[in-house]
């Protein structure tokens, strides 16, 4: 530490003389970053310095764009950090990420994508935010066993890459959206115990991958849309306890690897009904 040379920090003073100035103008004969050097490299370079042996080069900035700190207020610095455990299914990895503020203005933050998002059994109230279309990489997202009301925003369509969607006892009213037909990747959809109304969107027809399918004790009506039969990769199909009505479609049955298949008794017996009545039609004819 003998031939240390100390500063500052966070902010070096400027100074009247030019030649004692700390953020004076290039000299010709000093080095520059040429364009041969990796714009990339450049900055992972400056951020090493700004978050190891120069932090005041991160209050730098332009006539637009800097800091500004008011003579109110608290200048503590106060950290927030969040986590979640295993919440990668596919790589077994937990995210993680921190932000810093100090004087209310924000100074340091890193985070890592997030993956999925465990909020079950947190007696969280009120409507889902329309906002939750922002978690583009969203892949799993568990709001069971909660308070939750309102209706699914359709900004829920705009979750791409979800495939995991639990919603399940909650007080969720409405119509189930049929902008959940434009997550291609869903592969797991719980609905049940809620109080949705209203017909089974046709549109859910189209989500190839998915497995399971729980819509029961809700107070759905109409009957069961033919094109549930195009989810050939679905195994589960619960449907029972609503206000359905009708005939279990013939081409249900053709679902591959369907192997639950919970409805109402009502559509049962309507359908044991009209297979009674073709029964004795053909015996007739």
């Amino acid at each position: 530490m003998d031939e240390a040379h100390p500063l500052s920090t966070p902010m070096v003073v400027r100074s009247l003389e030019v030649n004692k100035d700390p953020f004076r103008p290039p000299e010709e004969e000093e080095e520059l970053i040429g364009p041969e050097t990796p714009y990339l490299s450049a900055i992972g370079a400056l951020m090493y310095l700004s978050n190891a042996t120069r932090p005041d080069i991160a209050f730098s900035g332009t006539l637009d764009m800097s800091l500004f700190y008011a003579n109110k207020g608290s200048a503590y610095l106060i950290g927030y950090v969040d986590a979640s455990y295993l919440s990668d299914p596919y790589k077994a990895r937990s995210q993680t990420g921190y932000v810093f503020t100090c004087g209310e203005k924000l100074v340091h933050v890193k985070s890592k994508s997030l993956y999925g998002r465990d909020l079950h059994n947190n007696k969280l109230t009120g409507p889902l935010p329309p906002q939750i279309g922002r978690l583009k990489r969203l892949k799993i997202l568990n709001i069971r066993w909660n308070k939750l009301q309102d209706v699914i925003p359709p900004d829920i369509g705009e979750l791409k890459q979800l495939t995991h969607f639990y919603l399940s006892f909650n007080n969720i009213k409405g119509e189930i959206p049929k902008e959940l037909a434009n997550l291609p990747e869903l592969r797991y959809l719980h609905l049940h115990e809620n109080h949705f109304a209203g017909r089974i969107p046709p549109e859910l027809g189209t989500l190839q991958y998915l497995r399971h399918l729980y819509l029961n004790n809700n107070y759905l009506t109409g009957g069961i849309p033919a094109q549930l039969a195009n989810l050939t990769n679905l195994k589960i199909l619960y449907l029972s306890y609503n206000k359905m009505a009708g005939v279990i479609p013939a081409s249900i049955a053709h679902i591959p690897k369907l192997t639950y298949l919970l409805v109402f008794l009502s559509i049962v017996l309507s359908t044991l009904l009209t297979l009674l009545l073709m029964t004795l039609q053909q015996f007739l004819s």
